[in-house]
This record gives C-alpha cells, sequence and structure tokens, in this order.
C-alpha cells in the first residue's frame, strides 16, 4: 500500500530543541529558515545562500575583495 511521504528540509544552523529546525517550504520550490533565513533550493545545485551565516563561509581573497 502505498504513502504519501512529506519532504523536510532542516536549517543546518538553528537547532529546535534537541533538532535542527524544520524550513518552510514555499511553492517557488524554496525553503527558507524562520530564524536565520537560510535558504536553500533542493534539486538546483548551482543555488547558493545569500544568509549571513552563509556569506561568513566565502573566502575572501587578500586583496580584500
Amino acid at each position: 500500500m502505498p504513502t504519501d511521504t512529506v519532504l523536510t528540509i532542516r536549517c543546518p544552523y538553528c537547532m529546535a530543541g534537541i533538532d535542527f529546525r524544520p524550513m518552510i517550504a514555499y511553492k517557488d520550490g524554496r525553503f527558507v529558515c524562520c530564524d536565520c533565513a537560510h535558504t536553500v533550493r533542493p534539486g538546483i545545485t548551482e543555488y547558493k545562500c545569500t544568509c549571513r551565516r552563509c556569506l561568513r563561509l566565502i573566502p575572501k581573497h587578500k586583496d580584500g575583495t
């Protein structure tokens, strides 16, 4: 007997109790964390999140750019 499954994407930065916080799904396919605004688009590998925490992970060049 087939069952429906629900895709739950969790924020890698925010906790809800002892688990990572579930992200909110939008109709355009993105998932957004309500706490830190981290965003993912499952299936789109070239998508880059621009939340503060992700931007901190981008290495800076020696000349400051």
